[in-house]
């Protein structure tokens, strides 16, 4: 993962920097803290390696910062959910789809479009004390609410010793026109600034969730921030409040494309009949049956491996289609040592 946490001596060229690869964000002045504490947060993982955080939004669906899924191909990311430990316990599940916002553009320190949002393989199993689901914030909370923030990172600022354990601290949501003028105008509508005296998430939190109480929701996406629990400086979170129009329209796209509803259409597909007499009806084709009416009842009934087509035509047939690219002339004999014939 590419950190998005500078160091104070680099704030100065905050806005348009670029991306340093170093360590991943950590939480920092917190302390233990059991899965069940914070049964929606899961390691993200890039070759079984801890790098990131995430929070559960539904059976199949995890919320992360998109900076999380810059460094390579997506079958080489996991989660664990269900485990105070980021490298053993719990359940491993593989990631099938993953979508970061479409104005991401990745090479800017401060991307105000830092989220992203994973679909699972397969569906979690939530509602148990160690994994389940939290849910989006309908309203940015009011600055000095108290909310909470977890991870897996460092509890000391430049370290590059990995937290052994799920940690979190309490932290209170800064007022968001003095987070500006500390970041010099870098902190946009689409942001939300939260951080507590010498507390803060910090290398490798990234993707992990900002939860607000007392409704214990998602308010936020751990993204960047200048340095660690520096109080001058409060750690940025990708809104989900701002973002939660695109949130849902990406899940539901992701969740629902399942191709042509309705339709069993394997490689084997064959259309036969006269051209601009009649519409094929909708049906399975594959070990199912087929069947295409024409204007005149007469009927040939054809065997090809267990595909069973009734044709009904009174012109010349024309055949095409067959298997996707071939074509040939009306009459096909010894198919699949099966005998075809086609009365013209």
């Amino acid at each position: 993962m590419i950190t998005k946490f500078l160091p104070i001596a680099l704030l100065a060229a905050l806005v348009c920097s670029t991306r340093i690869p170093e360590p991943e964000e950590r939480i920092v002045g917190g302390g233990s803290v059991p899965i069940e504490k914070a049964p929606y947060q899961v390691a993200l993982l890039e070759y079984d390696i801890q790098i990131c955080g995430g929070a559960i939004y539904s059976e199949r669906i995890i919320l992360t910062a998109a900076h999380c899924l810059n460094r390579t191909e997506l079958e080489n990311y996991s989660v664990r959910v269900g485990s105070s430990f980021p490298h053993f316990g719990g359940q491993v599940y593989k990631i099938q789809k993953a979508k970061q916002h479409e104005k991401y553009i990745g090479d800017i320190f401060s991307d105000p479009y830092d989220i992203a949002v994973l679909l699972l393989h397969k569906s979690l199993r939530l509602g148990t004390s160690r994994v389940n689901s939290i849910i989006l914030a309908d309203k940015t909370p009011e600055p000095g609410t108290e909310c909470f923030v977890t991870g897996w990172g460092d509890t000391v600022e430049g370290s590059t010793l990995r937290a052994p354990t799920l940690r979190g601290v309490k932290i209170t949501v800064e007022d968001h026109k003095t987070c500006q003028v500390a970041y010099f105008g870098g902190v946009t509508e689409k942001s939300i600034c939260a951080s507590a005296a010498g507390k803060r998430a910090c290398h490798g939190d990234s993707g992990g969730p900002l939860v607000c109480f007392p409704g214990r929701e998602l308010v936020g996406i751990v993204s960047w921030s200048a340095g660690c629990a520096n109080p001058n400086f409060p750690g940025v979170y990708a809104s989900v409040v701002y973002f939660k129009d695109w949130l849902t329209s990406t899940i539901s796209s992701l969740e629902c494309k399942k191709g042509n509803e309705g339709e069993n259409v394997n490689q084997n597909v064959i259309v036969i009949g006269p051209v601009n007499t009649f519409k094929p009806e909708k049906g399975k084709v594959n070990k199912n049956e087929t069947k295409i009416e024409a204007l005149e009842p007469e009927k040939d009934e054809v065997n090809i491996n267990q595909n069973i087509i009734d044709i009904k035509f009174t012109p010349k047939p024309e055949l095409g289609n067959i298997n996707k690219h071939e074509t040939a002339k009306p009459t096909i004999n010894n198919v699949n040592k099966n005998e075809i014939s086609i009365n013209n």
